[in-house]
């Protein structure tokens, strides 16, 4: 298997058809897309701040949305079960790409190697929880199981007013 950034491939991925969705649902997809690129730039705590800035200057974050994005961020990096994975001493894989054997393509969100060499895998959703879900993140899991890597926690993080996470 082989393991790289989707932006080293060149990959763009495309999840917006405005024509399909209502107002509401059009903004719900922005809102979640938003947040996995800002958290795809987040390795560590330490970053947060400085990522929030470089949104705004980019104009991807409005400066009135600010403080409502980065409650949002710190909600996560520092909810209890997910503080751990948001040091400086580890090692983290943002968006990622697994090609598995079978030639499938894989992307978690993040994947956290901490010091003592366990991993544990990541994933944000925004909206309803879904089964699928359980079965996408299992799948992570079994890929870097596969790589060599002890996978000891798995994660879905769901995103809305609050930060609900769910081990897998």
């Amino acid at each position: 298997m082989i393991s790289t950034s989707k932006e080293e491939l060149g990959i763009q991925i495309i999840t917006q058809a405005t024509f399909l969705w209502d107002e509401q649902k059009q903004n719900a997809i922005t809102y979640g897309n938003l947040i996995h690129e800002l958290m795809a730039q987040i390795n560590s705590y330490t970053d947060i701040q400085h990522v929030l800035e470089d949104a705004v200057k980019q104009g991807v974050v409005p400066e009135e949305g600010y403080e409502t994005i980065s409650n949002v961020i710190q909600n996560i990096t520092t909810h209890s079960q997910l503080i751990d994975y948001y040091q400086d001493q580890n090692t983290v894989y943002n968006e990622r790409m697994i090609l598995s054997s079978d030639g499938a393509f894989y992307i978690p969100d993040r994947v956290v190697v901490l010091p003592n060499g366990d991993t544990t895998i990541i994933d944000y959703k925004t909206g309803m929880h879904n089964p699928s879900h359980s079965k996408q993140i299992a799948m992570y899991g079994a890929l870097y199981e596969e790589m060599g890597f002890k996978v000891a926690n798995k994660f879905l993080v769901y995103i809305d007013a609050t930060v609900d996470v769910i081990s897998v």
